[in-house]
């Protein structure tokens, strides 16, 4: 019987659609950079998750296109207000580079694509969205982001006492990939319960 609930909690862990992702970041003035209020170098996927799942409605993006991640594709969502510590008037200059180990599908920056975004997944019981906060700066001089694989790369990035926000869009893990890991996952359960007994 515990061999069977140790299985069955590995399979939904195995299960689980949130992509990994590593966050880097190098920045010039004084502060500290930071993601969700978090310090970039503690941020974990908890702290930008939104949720996995498919809309009934096609998501607007700003990167590439502009275009859209249409109705019913299953997504994983992922939201990053940019900010800095202490909040004051002098400026902290960055470069953040993110990389997840699933295709990224898209990004949005501008602030009716983010709007639309959170009233689209805030309506979904599969998200729990995360309010984006500011305007990102994407102006004469201002922020870029761009996409080259699996890596979004925000340069010339620039935070004072705003915030840069950005919502990321990657395809979720296969099934066939989840079946993979899980039945892997139950034969070292039952291996393991075997070797135990023995």
């Amino acid at each position: 019987m515990r061999t069977l609930l140790a299985a069955a909690l590995l399979v939904m862990l195995a299960s689980h659609s949130e992509a990994a992702f590593s966050v880097s970041a190098t920045t010039t003035g004084s502060g500290t950079l930071q993601i969700n209020g978090v310090a970039v170098d503690d941020v974990t996927v908890d702290t930008v998750f939104e949720g996995s799942g498919a809309l009934m409605d096609d998501m607007p993006i700003d990167v590439p296109a502009p275009g859209q991640v249409s109705e019913f594709t299953e997504f994983s969502s992922y939201m990053f207000n940019v900010s800095k510590s202490p909040v004051n008037s002098t400026a902290l200059g960055y470069t953040l580079t993110i990389t997840f180990d699933q295709p990224i599908l898209g990004i949005q920056f501008a602030s009716g694509k983010l709007a639309t975004g959170y009233s689209l997944l805030d309506a979904s019981p599969s998200f729990d969205a995360i309010q984006p906060i500011g305007a990102f700066n994407t102006g004469s001089g201002g922020d870029s982001i761009t996409i080259d694989g699996n890596t979004i790369t925000i340069a010339t990035g620039l935070v004072s006492t705003g915030t840069d926000p950005f919502r990321i869009l990657t395809a979720v893990p296969e099934m066939s990939t989840n079946l993979s890991w899980s039945a892997l996952a139950g034969i070292g359960c039952v291996l393991y319960r075997r070797r135990k007994q023995a």
